[in-house]
């Protein structure tokens, strides 16, 4: 009776130790996991305790026995009456166990998985799961046994059925967040190493109860287990020491040697009654190489285990349980290997068909990202905290802006002191954002009244501007000779210029204050970039630049973009790479990529041969008011034109960049994106009669080659590539003396050694009567073009050579799609030369404007076309000649003394409807040329809008539009 109660009293002592490994998984898994899902998982371990117990009572024990507690352990035995206290102590053992297997799933799915669908986990251990292994396995008898299948202390029934169905639940629930982010390993930091260290010592104190209990009763080899399996914590730890000390730059990481004591403990459970000293070593390291290999395999799959609970536990288990035959005769491999399919295929299986019908029944298993952003202590438990306060209070001025809800401190508290310091940041900065919003409300009222400034002397400026620039074109129209001719140009140009000096400064405010818009319309890309060229050619035959057009990768599209801003930003490179370019070409170069469909990106690029940019400039040469590699000979303007271009660019959702070096060119280029709408012509078929002729082209200048080339290669000829005068000539002789035909000649006017015209009467005597010659010239000088015709060259055109004009000089027969720029071309020239276009005898037109001079220049523009002219110095005396006199047409100054031209504007209009019928037509001259006045003249009543300074060719266009009598004629 004695020796029966002792055993009793061993076995209860075992089971308590048991008892503590419970604890020690509480503290092991609460350190293990983030700060915020601690109380979960402390709430996890108690709730599993608490519920598994109960349920293996109940009906688990009953499953793995065949008898309820009730008759076989609680009710008296009649039989053997003195064994009772020693059964009600394995049964508490046994029951521990069980709570065991629950408790390790806990720290697998500590993070992710909600606290009711891990109850009904636990619930399905103690009444499913644990005890039919338990009876397969431990029951007298058991079928596992016979097959000789031997796990002593429960290596497979115990840990490795709790690492299959952690490894089922993480398959349902998922990785943490961040967890394996772009395709890395991110470790998520533990709370508390230091309970999780104290978690680890309970959980060792425990395993001595937990293997010597195995027994049933106080065994002779007791005292050899109980040594053993202290021995195994300390081999599996020393083993991962000795893996770090030996493996180049490893570092000791906390987690990773409890884990490794805990894994050499798992390891010996199976055999740890048939274990000596080598064995259990052996035993030891083996469970340790496991939990660190599954580790690696569970990154690589991106399974995601809070704790490395399955490494450890299943990991360590499977070695263990495959490894018993090694020392136990009484084992069989096969048999072992029967016993891990077993428990894989039982655990596994039925843990992933239960969770599917918690899926199908609504239970949610796992939380969403906003909640796991939170915590499973707020969103399980409402479990707040100071530092969960000051989150939430952060994340509330984060969203609106409002700095005044604060936070309630403790001052007892390091987080009620990190709550009142925050307090202070926030006054602090609520301060500092009053000051701001005074600043800014000071800052509006300055960029308002600089605008004001600028549209006030634009103003001022514009309007004596319009009677120079008119008096220098009504000069232009009379007879002058040369001299006198080139000083009213001079005058011309200089006008043009400081306008367009005004219009980049008005430009420039627009942008700062976030007042410019994009006006995109759809444009003919060819016939806007030709345009562009044509604006500067002058500029470049004056310096005799080769002036290059390159955009045979161009599709024949419609694009939907802003072509007045582009055009201001090509314009604007091409003038300043004209400007620091003294001798070479400047080179505009367009293509497109297609995107997707009705999507494509067109890169620009304007290059030259100019004297470049040095490499410490080119940071500042963007900014306002900056301007790079100036001297005597190249003065600079504003220093806005650039930085002007940049924030056009940035505006369509580009950057300008820059590759350059000194006296080695520049290249400014950029892409920008916008959409298509349909194409516009298909490519030039071949023609017969010319594939396969011989072109020879002659210049100087490998862009030139490049750019003509790539055109001429559509029409498939062969095309001879020469950059000298005198190896041209003598190719040419070569094909003469051959018989080789030559069918066209491209030759440019300005080359080393000798010039086109001198090249041309050397070779032109060894040139087939059918060959057809071009010549190209940068110059602008007049005679050269006479001189060309004179000595029998046929074609002639000044840079830059555009597409339109080569596809006529090889089949003249063929239309491209630049031909209306051509034509185009054509008309201004016409309208330069005849600039009034109409006149308009006897029209009456009523002129108010109080500056003298501009009255002036239009009155006399005025009288030449036949009008009959009116002035009002005043609004007042415009309405009153108005009412007295009879006008058809009404030329309105906007900004007048007193009362403004829209005013009176109003007046007339409200005269109008009180004596109908007729409506005079009102045009507005003004100098404020804004969208906003623009709206705000067609509010008042105004029909039509016109700049100062302005055109007469402008002015007798809205005059025909808008005169009653003439504008039907």
């Amino acid at each position: 009776m004695i020796t029966a109660n002792l055993d009793a009293l061993w076995i209860f002592i075992c089971a308590l130790l048991v008892l503590l490994q419970q604890a020690g998984l509480l503290c092991l898994e609460t350190g293990l996991v983030r700060n915020k899902n601690s109380v979960n998982v402390a709430a996890k371990t108690l709730a599993n305790l608490c519920l598994v117990f109960c349920l293996y009572s109940l009906l688990g024990y009953w499953l793995m026995s065949g008898q309820f507690i009730g008759q076989s352990v609680l009710a008296e035995a009649a039989s053997r009456p003195l064994d009772k206290p020693l059964e009600l102590s394995r049964f508490l053992l046994v029951a521990c166990y069980c709570c065991i297997v629950a408790a390790i799933v806990s720290g697998a799915v500590a993070e992710r998985m909600r606290i009711k669908a891990y109850l009904l986990v636990g619930a399905m251990i103690a009444t499913l799961i644990f005890p039919l292994l338990a009876r397969w396995t431990w029951q007298p008898g058991a079928w596992l046994e016979v097959l000789g299948a031997r796990d002593f202390a429960g290596a497979s029934i115990i840990h490795g059925s709790a690492g299959w169905i952690a490894l089922a639940c993480l398959l349902a629930i998922g990785p943490r967040r961040h967890r394996f982010e772009n395709g890395h390993n991110k470790r998520m930091t533990g709370s508390n190493m230091s309970t999780a260290t104290l978690g680890a010592l309970f959980l060792w104190i425990g395993w001595l109860g937990f293997n010597a209990g195995s027994y049933g009763n106080y065994h002779p080899n007791t005292p050899s287990v109980l040594l053993l399996t202290f021995m195994a914590g300390a081999f599996g730890g020393s083993v991962y020491l000795l893996y770090c000390i030996l493996k180049p730059g490893a570092i000791i990481r906390v987690e990773q040697l409890l884990n490794a004591v805990l894994a050499a403990l798992v390891a010996i459970t199976a055999a740890i009654d048939q274990l000596g000293l080598w064995s259990c070593l052996a035993f030891s390291g083996g469970g340790v190489v496991s939990y660190l290999l599954a580790d690696k395999l569970l990154v690589k799959f991106k399974i995601d285990d809070a704790v490395n609970a399955i490494p450890v536990h299943l990991g360590a288990g499977l070695t263990g349980t495959l490894m018993v035959p090694l020392v136990n005769p009484q084992a069989n491999f096969g048999a072992q290997l029967a016993l891990v399919a077993t428990v894989a295929l039982l655990s596994f299986a039925i843990t992933m068909f239960a969770l599917k019908i918690f899926q199908a029944l609504g239970l949610a298993l796992n939380i969403n990202a906003q909640q796991e952003e939170q915590g499973l202590n707020i969103v399980e438990h409402n479990a707040n905290s100071d530092l969960h306060e000051l989150l939430s209070i952060m994340s509330y001025h984060q969203q609106t802006s409002d700095l005044t809800k604060q936070l309630t401190t403790d001052p007892d508290t390091e987080a009620g002191l990190i709550n009142q310091q925050y307090n202070r940041t926030l006054n602090t900065l609520m301060d500092k954002s009053t000051r701001l919003q005074q600043a800014k409300l000071s800052a509006q009222k300055a960029s308002q009244a600089k605008s004001q400034f600028l549209a006030n002397m634009s103003h001022e400026i514009r309007t004596p501007m319009n009677g120079v620039l008119g008096m220098a074109e009504l000069l232009d129209q009379s007879e002058l000779n040369d001299a006198q001719k080139k000083m009213t140009h001079t005058i011309e140009q200089s006008g043009q210029l400081l306008m367009s000096i005004i219009d980049d400064i008005l430009d420039f405010s627009k942008i700062e204050s976030n007042q410019l818009q994009l006006h995109e319309v759809e444009c003919n890309l060819h016939e806007m970039l030709n345009q562009v060229i044509l604006n500067h050619q002058a500029n470049a035959q004056h310096k005799q630049l080769d002036l290059i057009l390159n955009t045979q990768e161009l599709d024949k599209q419609l694009y939907l973009i802003d072509d007045i801003r582009l055009s201001q930003i090509l314009g604007n490179l091409i003038s300043n790479a004209i400007k620091f370019t003294s001798e070479g070409y400047v080179c505009l170069t367009c293509h497109s990529q297609r995107l997707r469909k009705n999507h494509h990106q067109l890169f620009f690029s304007v290059k030259d041969s100019g004297m470049g940019i040095a490499q410490d400039q080119q940071a500042n040469i963007f900014n306002a008011f900056e301007q790079a590699g100036l001297d005597q000979q190249h003065p600079g303007g504003t220093g806005l034109g650039l930085n002007l271009c940049q924030s056009l660019a940035e505006l369509m959702g580009s950057n300008i960049q820059l590759t350059s070096s000194a006296q080695q060119g520049s290249e400014f280029y950029f892409a920008i994106t916008c959409t298509t709408k349909q194409n516009l012509t298909h490519e030039s078929k071949v023609i017969n009669q010319i594939k396969g002729k011989t072109l020879l082209l002659l210049d100087d200048i490998q862009i030139n080659h490049d750019v003509i080339g790539s055109f001429l290669d559509k029409w498939q000829l062969n095309i001879l590539y020469f950059f000298s005068p005198v190896e041209a000539l003598n190719h040419i002789k070569s094909l003469q003396a051959q018989h080789h035909p030559l069918d066209y000649l491209i030759m440019d006017y300005m080359m080393p050694q000798m010039n086109g015209l001198q090249f041309f009467m050397q070779c032109r005597h060894h040139l087939p009567e059918n060959c057809q010659v071009l010549m190209l010239s940068s110059s602008e000088h007049l005679d050269i073009s006479e001189r060309a015709r004179y000595l029998g060259i046929q074609h002639f055109a000044n840079k830059p050579v555009l597409a339109e004009q080569l596809s006529r000089f090889i089949y003249p027969g063929s239309e491209t799609e630049h031909a209306s720029v051509a034509r185009h071309e054509h008309e201004k020239i016409g309208q330069g030369n005849d600039p009034l276009q109409k006149s308009f005898p006897g029209l009456s037109i009523l002129v108010v404007e109080d500056n003298e001079i501009n009255y002036l220049v239009l009155e006399q523009y005025l009288l030449d076309i036949g009008c009959r002219v009116h002035w009002a110095k005043s609004a007042e005396q415009c309405i009153d000649d108005y009412q007295q006199g009879h006008f058809e047409l009404i030329l309105m100054d906007c900004m007048l003394p007193g009362m403004s031209g829209l005013e009176a504007t109003q007046k007339i209009r409200q005269i109008q409807c009180q004596q109908p019928p007729n409506s005079i037509p009102i045009i507005a001259l003004t100098a404020d040329v804004t969208v906003e006045n623009r709206d705000n003249c067609k509010t008042a009543g105004m029909d039509d809008f016109l700049g100062k300074p302005y055109s007469f060719s402008k002015l007798n266009t809205l005059i025909q539009k808008w005169a009653p009598s003439f504008n039907n004629q």
